[in-house]
């Protein structure tokens, strides 16, 4: 699959895929790392982020993308797209509850003291990790598709079984609905 620099074939819809799978990549260290040292709400701006990013190459190729616009959620794989509201409460700080369901330490009595420094919350790891993996899976395809319609050859068979493997991991952990229908009707 690799053509060590060589240019493939392009259009402005392959250049547009091209930066949107760019800046995602660029992402993915930072959104790991904001997650594993438990700072959730920058982890959940990172991965809504990579939400619209995906949803954006989504609308792209079915021509429905528009400049200048946020990306329509709901062209996002596997109904991840009903995460958004969630990630966004948590990005944009709006909801005391979500707040606290994040910052919050046991109560003393009345008080409801906070966390300045980050605090393990086995929910919001879970299902930041689990967003980020699933749209890392879709990235990969996304990659497959790109190299495909750019060079003629995509992922190799054993690569494509790595990635089943992953995403059927993920269903099985509950974070996806049928990822597995989903990628086989977009081959």
């Amino acid at each position: 699959m690799r053509q060590n620099g060589k240019p493939g074939q392009t259009s402005p819809e392959i250049s547009h895929r091209l930066l949107l799978l760019s800046s995602f990549v660029q992402g993915i260290d930072l959104c790991e790392s904001a997650a594993s040292e438990g700072l959730y709400l920058q982890a959940a701006a990172l991965a809504k982020q990579e939400l619209e990013t995906i949803a954006a190459i989504e609308e792209l190729k079915q021509g429905r993308r528009q400049e200048g616009r946020t990306p329509n959620v709901a062209y996002a794989p596997w109904s991840l797209g009903t995460l958004y509201g969630v990630l966004n409460d948590a990005a944009h700080v709006g909801k005391g509850v979500v707040l606290q369901s994040v910052l919050a330490m046991a109560p003393l009595g009345e008080a409801r003291p906070v966390a300045i420094t980050p605090q393990f919350n086995p929910n919001f790891a879970k299902l930041l990790f689990g967003v980020h993996t699933a749209l890392l899976c879709w990235a990969c395809w996304e990659v497959d598709a790109l190299h495909t319609d750019m060079y003629g050859q995509g992922l190799a068979d054993e690569e494509k079984q790595t990635l089943f493997a992953a995403i059927q991991r993920l269903s099985e952990a509950g974070t996806l609905g049928n990822p597995v229908d989903t990628l086989q009707k977009t081959e």
